[in-house]
């Protein structure tokens, strides 16, 4: 993996400027949420993947629904940084799956602000429980730099990943490091379905975890049953300022299905769907005004 360009790096440091910091326990309203004269409800997505094709389809869907912020990575982390440059509500985040980062690299590109948060961090997919020795110093960096991180929590996967295990998904693994890293703001990537239970003690136990509903409100990939029945049971628990929308888009298509889940849900009010769908990633990601402006 190389550097980022000096261009592209210019393009990251003028769109992580515009971001300011605030305490997470706040749930004042933000600017980033409140829709313009004649706008419709913005929306974040906080789960999206860069693919080798180019973004103008999916800049097109963001337009459409009033995207005004995506949460950006791929594996290669170059091609994340193209799409940064082409539209500045792409945030770049920094995915792995494994300790194969040199951990100085990695701080390197955050303090630089090539990244500003760690995720997808696919451990399952390496076979990996979070608490693994080997991945200790990357939630160590995040603490100490003050950055989010979002780990892939769910029984499902990409199906050509050998080492992938379910049982991995299972948010009652990431206890030990809520444990020892108490300031770590968590994004329980797909709200680690279908392990409700785990999902729903580690929720209501460590504050600082919030879960987004990528790919699992998309009817495409899930039961629209099924999920509701899922978000149901955490906005019962009182869980509902600490959810987000996510729609795991690799490529064009996802983006509607996706937002459609969540307003389909008529056990949600419109509030609670604003929430979800922009002010809790708001919040979570301390953003106080719109990327790019």
């Amino acid at each position: 993996m190389t550097g980022p360009t000096a261009p592209i790096t210019l393009v990251v440091v003028a769109l992580v400027t515009s971001y300011s910091v605030f305490p997470l326990a706040q749930r004042q309203p933000t600017g980033v949420c409140v829709p313009g004269t004649g706008e419709q409800p913005p929306i974040i997505d906080v789960h999206m993947h860069a693919m080798p094709t180019p973004p103008d389809p999916v800049i097109a869907e963001l337009n459409t629904h009033n995207v005004v912020a995506v949460v950006l990575s791929s594996l290669m982390l170059e091609r994340t940084q193209e799409w940064a440059a082409r539209d500045a509500r792409f945030i770049p985040s920094l995915a792995f799956r494994e300790a194969s980062i040199p951990i100085d690299r990695v701080r390197d590109l955050l303090q630089r602000h090539a990244v500003t948060a760690l995720g997808e961090l696919g451990f399952a997919y390496a076979g990996l429980r979070p608490d693994d020795p080997s991945l200790a110093p990357y939630f160590a960096l995040a603490v100490e730099l003050d950055v989010p991180v979002a780990i892939h929590m769910a029984g499902g996967g990409l199906p050509d990943v050998p080492a992938f295990r379910v049982r991995l998904g299972d948010p009652l693994s990431l206890e030990e490091i809520l444990v020892r890293h108490p300031k770590l703001r968590v994004n329980l990537m797909h709200a680690g379905l279908p392990f409700l239970e785990g999902t729903l003690a580690i929720m209501r136990r460590y504050p600082q975890v919030y879960a987004d509903l990528s790919k699992i409100s998309d009817a495409n990939a899930y039961p629209r049953e099924q999920f509701h029945d899922f978000l149901r049971s955490l906005m019962h628990a009182n869980l509902g300022d600490r959810l987000m929308f996510g729609s795991d888009a690799a490529g064009p298509g996802a983006l509607g299905p996706s937002i459609d889940g969540i307003t389909s849900a008529a056990f949600l009010s419109d509030r609670q769907k604003r929430a979800i769908l922009c002010e809790n990633a708001a919040r979570f990601f301390r953003l106080t005004t719109r990327p790019g402006r």
